[in-house]
């Protein structure tokens, strides 16, 4: 019989402990993890309420540009007014309704 403890008996109280120790800091990892996670939703969130902004201003602007009453003066600028003859652009031949004689 050997004196004191064994390799074996040694590896297994090391491995042993590597495991619980491992097993006890999953929570901690967990909590971790979930903090990680939380912290990228909202600046993930506050990127969205920024771009949310900035589409509402431009939706501002687009309907401030195509209104009305912004493009009724360079209509008229241009020679588009509203209740002016339309120019004839080109001249289309009609058949004649005798058949073509």
């Amino acid at each position: 019989m050997k004196n004191g403890i064994g390799i074996g008996w040694l590896g297994l109280g090391i491995g042993a402990v590597a495991l619980v120790s491992g097993i006890l800091s999953i929570p901690v990892w967990k909590q971790n993890r979930y903090l990680g996670l939380m912290r990228v939703q909202v600046e993930l969130e506050q990127e969205r309420l920024g771009l949310d902004a900035e589409i509402s201003k431009i939706d501002m602007e687009s309907r401030k540009l195509s209104s009305l009453s912004r493009i009724e003066p360079v209509a008229k600028a241009i020679g588009l007014d509203f209740y002016s003859v339309p120019l004839k652009v080109m001249e289309i031949a009609r058949p004649s309704a005798q058949g073509g004689k």
